[in-house]
């Protein structure tokens, strides 16, 4: 489910621009809202997915883990990694089109270099540093931690994460606001 939160926030992101037009040539709206709208959308169908989990989990398991508590706060990082990763693929759709194409492409290469159905413990040490540059990978590591074993996550991976969502959202803000300059002339 937080994969699936990643790309639908990031896939619908990519049109938040160019299927709103209108709303781009005709009237002023800051068009960073149309991403926020389209990422806060999926943030809030990916949280009533969440709480569908809870009951299977409390039936898998017998009861429900201390630490899915913390899901809010990983939660919130996650959506602004999402939300950063929005406002690059936004802008960047405008001018290159094909984009979404490519990023259909990507998302499965991720999907497989992320541990979703398998656990981190099966990647080789030698391996594993190159396997943690997927800012995705420690997420869903953070995820199962929580949800499914019971663990706190370690404070290195709760910084980590942190720098990985900032960044993205920094890099997302920039690279937005120096391409919607020309965004009514492009659609």
């Amino acid at each position: 489910m937080a994969w699936r939160f990643f790309v639908a926030g990031t896939s619908s992101s990519l049109y938040a621009i160019v299927g709103k037009a209108s709303l781009v040539t005709k009237v002023y709206v800051p068009r960073q809202i149309l991403v926020l709208s389209s990422t806060l959308a999926n943030l809030i169908s990916s949280l009533l997915e969440f709480i569908v989990l809870l009951p299977i989990i409390f039936a898998l398991l017998g009861y429900l883990p201390v630490t899915i508590l913390l899901f809010p706060l990983i939660h919130v990082i996650y959506f602004w990694f999402v939300y950063g990763a929005g406002l690059i693929l936004s802008s960047l759709y405008v001018y290159f089109r094909d984009l979404n194409q490519i990023w259909d492409v990507l998302t499965t290469i991720l999907f497989f270099c992320s541990p979703i159905f398998y656990p981190i413990s099966i990647i080789p040490d030698y391996l594993l540093p190159y396997y943690l540059c997927n800012p995705v990978t420690l997420f869903m590591g953070m995820y199962r931690d929580i949800m499914v074993t019971g663990n706190l996550p370690s404070l290195y991976n709760v910084v980590v994460t942190v720098g990985f969502a900032i960044a993205a959202y920094l890099v997302g803000s920039f690279a937005f606001g120096r391409l919607q300059r020309r965004f009514a002339e492009e659609i």
